[in-house]
């Protein structure tokens, strides 16, 4: 929030002084790869990480990003969608998902979730769904890391030709079963900030697929690339004429300065994750287990807690076993 008075900015939000903790080996590590030279963006790190994300996900295509947030304003992108497509939304999707759809002029559709874990609500989803029939896109989330019903929804989007998007910020480890649960979208994002279940140097994430070409155009999308169609124009023709230490000594904006482009439909930014954070993700999926297993002990705790709550409540208000000794409090 603003103070246009004094000109100064206070902040509105803050996040808790927690988040992921790294062991030493870690450390070590990190320390060890700072000092080797190597470079801090691309490399074999981010390489290697999302080769892991891959076989996490079940997704065929994993492409790191700087973070979760990154990754979904990608996701209009590939979808190709414009001013005036429908998306329906769940009503507590995460307010990151619906802004670059907002941007674009996408109309947002919400449906219910339900109590049981917040998740979407299949059948609301599909009475919007019979009101919008336009429908580009569903977005779903699974809430927590509890994963949603993504058998159901996938097998009604590919019916309807609909896409399914997965706000899978929470979902790294989720499965169904055997199956992961970014696996039953066609689009997943996972996010690998400091309260995720892994965390890579603060703020992280990425974009999962199995459809080749949201997976190629995603690649090119991080890289600062545009997607649409031309030819690559030879390199001689580019440089013909100059001599060989005036094309060192000129400065060339990327690999698309070798590009003839007929049309352009979508240009990308510099999303990519950095190698020092990738080597962190790396580490981290190496005990995703054990940390899986912390977060659900946690769990448990609260569920806990939470329920000698609800029964202490229900207690007070004579809707229990307890009724009886309610009564005779009121009734000496």
């Amino acid at each position: 929030m603003e103070n246009l008075d004094s000109g100064t900015t206070k902040r509105s939000f803050s996040e808790p002084a927690v988040g992921g903790k790294f062991k030493n080996v870690e450390l070590i590590k990190l320390i060890l790869m700072l000092k080797s030279g190597e470079t801090l963006n691309r490399g074999r790190h981010v390489s290697k990480f999302e080769e892991k994300l891959s076989e996490v996900s079940g997704c065929e295509y994993a492409v790191s990003t700087t973070s979760c947030s990154s990754a979904l304003f990608l996701v209009p992108k590939l979808l190709r969608l414009k001013k005036g497509d429908k998306v329906l939304v769940p009503a507590n999707v995460f307010w990151t998902a619906v802004a670059p759809l907002l941007e674009r002029g996408v109309v947002c559709v919400p449906f219910e979730v339900n109590r049981k874990d917040l998740n979407a609500d299949f059948e609301d989803m599909w009475r919007k769904w019979k009101e919008n029939q336009s429908v580009r896109a569903v977005y779903v989330q699974s809430f927590g890391g509890s994963p949603y019903e993504g058998p159901k929804f996938r097998e009604f989007c590919d019916r309807e030709g609909i896409f399914l998007v997965e706000d899978s910020a929470h979902g790294i480890g989720a499965r169904i079963g055997n199956v992961p649960i970014q696996s039953y979208s066609h689009l997943a994002c996972l996010s690998f900030s400091t309260l995720k279940n892994i965390v890579t140097l603060g703020e992280g994430g990425a974009i999962v697929t199995n459809t080749p070409e949201f997976g190629e155009e995603a690649k090119k999308l991080v890289e600062s690339r545009a997607l649409g169609t031309g030819h690559i124009i030879e390199r001689d023709l580019i440089w013909k004429g100059t001599r060989e230490e005036d094309r060192r000594a000129i400065f060339r904006p990327g690999d698309a300065f070798d590009w003839s482009w007929l049309s352009v439909e979508e240009i990308g930014l510099t999303l990519r994750l950095n190698a020092p954070a990738a080597l962190m993700g790396c580490l981290q999926l190496d005990r995703l287990k054990t940390i899986l297993r912390k977060r659900q002990n946690q769990r448990d705790y609260y569920a806990s807690k939470l329920n000698i709550l609800r029964t202490s409540e229900n207690w007070l208000m004579g809707e229990s076993i307890g009724s009886s000794v309610c009564k005779r409090r009121k009734n000496p």
